[in-house]
């Protein structure tokens, strides 16, 4: 069975341009990145409101 690790991620913006959908795109665009090039996770990102 695979081992889960959960965080819980708070961003404050402090611009009105980042907004929820650029912050969670930004997210999955780092996680992302790292993901592949060290091939050590797999990530899901959930939107908690």
């Amino acid at each position: 069975m695979e081992k889960e690790v959960c965080f819980r991620v708070r961003f404050k913006p402090r611009s009105s341009w980042a907004d929820k959908v650029f912050l969670g795109n930004m997210l999955m665009e780092v996680l992302g990145v790292v993901s592949k090039s060290t091939s050590a996770f797999e990530f899901e990102v959930e939107s908690v409101d």
